[in-house]
């Protein structure tokens, strides 16, 4: 008798993933880096096996409806041993499907005493045309070239994409031995001429996306910081409520793209929704932090020393030394820039009354007060000032407010910007202590002349306010003491922040599962993917099996079903089918270890 087997299979329950916002979705272990032509999915993030062979899988979408190009270059500290490129595209193929045509006749058996059957399969073989991935060696059309301390293996013409076009390929490398990272980094940009090369020497494109790997296998979590405008020395206010980094006390850094510049950063308030960083022209920086604090916090305050703003609690009114009780420091809601408060010093009486914060002392390089101001009163000669005590502003960097902003040089001759009137103003004032030299800048209009200080400085430490009569004061919002140059905005640039980013961990089910589906997804043209789903199967000898799997995939009349086990998890221990079912039960393993696996077995068994 012929052998039979039948498969039975349905669904406990599917669980339904809502796409991520902003028509991208992060797949599995991957970095994600959305601009103006596409959105560049990658991934496994960081890859690690057993040899020293790496695999990344890149996907980049143009989500314009414009037919456009990107060209890319690959780099990495030292030349690599070798490599690979290869592009993905989808192949027709043929199969001979055999089309049944049974008949059977009935007759009866004198012999036997009984009706006997007798079915003939007139049959025949029917052309079917299916569809399937293939990956094909591109790495001749890529050139290594050595530049600016890196080495790069860039693409010799850019990759045309249609409107609303997506394409895959894989990076296959091994890194130099000297290269400890085994990282690569990724630069990607549009071409102007069809070569990439000359565009990339000559920065002729509209934009240029660089990509780093993770910076730091000890930080779990990552999101892009996408400012509206590119400018250097900007101090970026930004809110960070939702993300994990919110109250993670000792966990958070703040990187460039290239992760190779870390920023300094000031808390805003004890709660942690809210951080001050001074920026250095960037397209985009990235937030990391770690939500099990294994490592402590990256800040150390160096770069912005103070932060007074009425809303936070870097800095608060006690914080201020006062001369005399004839002035005073208080917060206040009715004269506001942002917020709901802003600081007020003001003078209750004539005789000079100082009002006077205390940073970190500096004795070379720059200091940098900058912020929002607004003046309560125009009245007579007041004056802020950068100096080595609270109260000796003779020995010191001296701007004056009458009905001018002027600064006092060393002749006392007034330079600065003239008709000051009522109302808030984005304001710096930097000094160099070696060269003894400053500047003042009033909405971002740089001051003229290049004054020097009063009296002898040898380091600065305080930051004081000077009235002259009972009527001054004046109101601060957002601002910072800095140790370099740094700028407050009249047009402040706003940080877009990007999806949440993480790494996979071998117990991390969830990010498994991403990665299996984008495993799948690589091999497969669309194919039926389940999230947690139940497989009966009985056997040819009458055994029967009863699992369930994180993942499983369906093409034509094939079944992979997948296992990802974590904690208590426990194996199916089912068996294959051959081509029609297929098992692969895992553990412990990275997203690249996945991503090979995955990919291994249904190569190895599509038909």
């Amino acid at each position: 008798m012929k052998n039979t087997y039948r498969i039975l299979v349905w669904c406990i329950t599917v669980l339904m993933v809502s796409a991520l916002s902003g028509a991208y979705e992060i797949v599995g272990d991957s970095v994600l880096y959305s601009g103006e032509f596409a959105d560049l999915v990658v991934t496994p993030h960081t890859a690690y096996s057993p040899v020293n062979d790496f695999e990344q899988t890149f996907t980049v979408t143009n989500n314009k409806n414009v037919a456009g190009d990107l060209c890319v270059a690959y780099y990495f500290n030292n030349p690599l041993e070798s490599g690979s490129v290869s592009l993905k595209s989808v192949e027709n193929y043929n199969v001979n499907n055999w089309i049944s045509d049974v008949s059977c006749d009935t007759a009866w058996d004198e012999t036997n005493q009984t009706n006997v059957t007798t079915c003939t399969d007139n049959g025949y073989y029917e052309t079917v045309q299916k569809q399937r991935t293939v990956w094909n060696d591109v790495s001749g059309a890529f050139t290594h070239l050595s530049y600016n301390g890196k080495h790069y293996y860039y693409s010799n013409s850019p990759l045309s994409f249609s409107a609303l076009d997506e394409k895959s390929w894989k990076l296959r490398y091994s890194p130099n031995t000297a290269d400890s990272s085994n990282k690569w980094g990724l630069k990607s940009w549009n071409s102007q001429t069809g070569n990439c090369y000359n565009d990339f020497i000559n920065q002729d494109y509209n934009f240029m996306y660089d990509l780093d790997p993770w910076w730091n296998s000890s930080w779990d979590y990552s999101y892009s910081l996408t400012p509206s405008i590119q400018r250097d020395n900007e101090v970026y206010n930004i809110s960070i409520v939702g993300t994990i980094c919110e109250n993670n006390a000792n966990t958070t850094a703040i990187l460039d793209s290239t992760n190779t510049t870390e920023f300094d950063y000031v808390w805003h308030n004890s709660s942690r929704s809210n951080l001050a960083f001074v920026g250095d022209n960037s397209s985009v920086y990235f937030l990391y932090c770690d939500d099990d604090l294994k490592i402590p916090e990256r800040n150390n305050s160096n770069k912005i020393l103070r932060w007074m703003d009425c809303d936070g609690t870097s800095t608060t009114t006690s914080d201020w030394a006062l001369s005399s009780g004839d002035i005073t420091a208080t917060c206040q809601s009715s004269v506001l820039k942002n917020g709901a408060n802003s600081l007020l010093l003001a003078a209750s009486a004539t005789g000079a009354p100082i009002a006077s914060l205390n940073y970190t002392s500096q004795s070379t390089g720059n200091v940098t007060i900058t912020g929002w101001y607004a003046r309560k009163a125009i009245v007579s000669y007041e004056g802020w000032f950068l100096g080595p005590t609270a109260t000796d502003f003779t020995n010191a960097y001296w701007i004056e407010d009458n009905a001018n902003i002027r600064w006092y040089d060393t002749d006392y001759r007034d330079t600065g910007f003239d008709s000051v009137t009522n109302g808030w103003f984005a304001f710096s004032m930097s000094v160099g202590i070696d060269s003894n030299l400053g500047r003042y800048w009033q909405n971002n209009t740089l001051g003229a002349g290049t004054p020097t200080h009063r009296g002898t400085v040898s380091s600065l430490k305080w930051f004081g306010y000077r009235a002259t009569n009972n009527a001054e004061g004046i109101y601060l919002d957002d601002f910072f003491i800095c140790d370099e140059t740094c700028h407050v905005f009249v047009n402040p640039a706003t940080l877009t922040i990007g999806a949440e980013q993480t790494q996979l961990t071998s117990a991390n089910e969830s990010t498994a599962r991403t990665t299996i589906t984008s495993a799948i997804n690589n091999v497969l043209t669309s194919p039926t993917i389940y999230t947690v789903r139940q497989m009966y199967v009985r056997y040819y000898n009458g055994n029967q099996s009863l699992g369930t799997f994180d993942k499983v995939a369906v093409s034509g009349n094939q079944r992979w079903a997948f296992n990802y086990i974590t904690g208590s998890d426990t194996y199916t221990n089912m068996w294959n089918l051959t081509s029609v079912f297929y098992v692969l039960e895992m553990a412990n393993l990275t997203s690249s270890e996945i991503t090979v696996q995955v990919e291994t077995l249904i190569n190895n068994t599509l038909i």
